[in-house]
């Protein structure tokens, strides 16, 4: 598991961690700016 990788395998790596968290934040996003939207539609605040 822990096998030597290259620079450009560990820059890869990280490259497809950071678009996958960028990608975790907006999906967050998005879902509580629809939950706020449902929110304010319902009358709920």
């Amino acid at each position: 598991m822990f096998s030597p990788t290259t620079d450009d395998e560990t820059h890869a790596i990280r490259g497809i961690d950071t678009r996958d968290i960028l990608l975790g934040y907006i999906g967050a996003a998005s879902a509580l700016a629809t939950i706020l939207a449902i929110a304010i539609g319902t009358g709920a605040i």
